[in-house]
């Protein structure tokens, strides 16, 4: 016996979408297409063990070489240059490679492969970790939990918390967790420098050991082959998680100031986390009137023309998180955006 209230759901969402005036047809063809990633590499520095930022050469390459059929690839200035011209209509779907947090294997292992193919990207930088003088707060975070372990990390963090903070948990990605919902205390306390001389770890040391970033010969390096270099803010810390404006302005400008002392452009920043629920609308104003042409964050992956030069947001899709196979690599360019975007208007007319 068929279910009467599915028959119903089918038709009302059907409805729904004649409503909307959206047909059940693939992304639009003149939609840019932008897709990103971190590092690449085994997941096997302790600084990186707990996170999800890093691919393998083999996945990349399979990558690259789909993206390369089914794209013309460009670099994020050409691509707009494009929209405001409106010709992204013309030829194979418009598509850009970018790089976040400003890891070294870009330069060791993902710029080798880009330019044997003659493949222009971009990277956004942290403008605080470039040299390897520090490390950025996440990279600390896993450095201790994977040398220490989840539980002496939370008995430490326990240690030195006050004013009826809660207490952090024993596992290392409700710590994570943690940090990210209590950012603006352990920011402002030091809490992170409070652990390492607790554990008599020397940063400095430790970043210079580790090279877990760039280089500014390196990005001059690879900015005379042709790739882009923008803002990713100036520690990566979650603007959102800021009630003091004053912190998310430094982290906006200083970083901004800091490119183009080197020479970089400061017409785009992507956001830490890059989501709006961690970097919060209001700091794409902040963002744009630091001199910011354009915002970038992860997203829908929508890039419409109208979006793009109205709101001066441009959204991109992760590909470090998905495996080599072609249909999922479909999925998540060409399908997920599509229904994203449907959804989020589906919600918006219900309401």
């Amino acid at each position: 016996m068929i279910n009467q209230s599915i028959i119903f759901s089918t038709d009302l969402f059907s409805t729904i979408l004649c409503k909307l005036n959206l047909s059940p047809h693939i992304r639009k063809h003149n939609d840019m297409r932008l897709v990103f990633y971190h590092g690449i590499g085994m997941k096997a520095t302790p600084c990186m063990k707990y996170l999800n930022d890093e691919i393998t050469e083999q996945t990349f390459t399979h990558q690259l070489d789909y993206l390369t059929r089914h794209y013309t690839i460009l670099s994020l200035k050409e691509a707009t240059m494009l929209i405001e011209k409106n010709e992204l209509h013309q030829g194979k779907p418009v598509c850009t490679i970018s790089f976040d947090d400003g890891l070294k294997s870009v330069y060791t292992k993902a710029f080798p492969i880009l330019k044997q193919k003659g493949i222009l990207f971009d990277v956004f930088l942290n403008t605080a970790a470039v040299d390897n003088n520090q490390l950025l707060w996440l990279h600390k975070l896993n450095y201790l939990l994977s040398n220490f372990g989840a539980t002496e990390t939370s008995k430490a963090f326990n240690k030195y918390i006050k004013n009826n903070i809660e207490e952090a948990p024993s596992s290392a990605k409700g710590i994570e967790t943690w940090c990210r919902q209590h950012y603006e205390y352990i920011y402002e306390n030091k809490l992170l420098d409070s652990l390492f001389r607790h554990f008599n770890l020397n940063e400095t040391a430790i970043a210079q050991e580790q090279q877990m970033y760039l280089t500014w010969q390196q990005v001059d390096e690879m900015s005379q082959y042709g790739a882009g270099f923008y803002s990713h803010t100036h520690q990566h810390h979650p603007l959102n998680a800021f009630s003091k404006v004053e912190h998310v302005e430094r982290e906006i400008t200083l970083a901004r100031e800091i490119m183009m002392q080197h020479g970089k452009s400061g017409d785009f920043v992507s956001f830490p986390f890059g989501m709006e629920v961690d970097y919060g609308k209001a700091n794409i104003h902040n963002a744009l009137q630091a001199g910011h042409k354009f915002a970038v964050e992860v997203g829908e992956g929508i890039n419409s023309r109208e979006r793009v030069l109205e709101q001066r947001i441009m959204s991109r899709v992760e590909l470090g998180n998905v495996s080599d196979d072609d249909g999922h690599l479909y999925s998540a360019i060409e399908m997920r955006p599509v229904i994203k975007s449907r959804l989020k208007a589906i919600k918006g007319w219900l309401r």
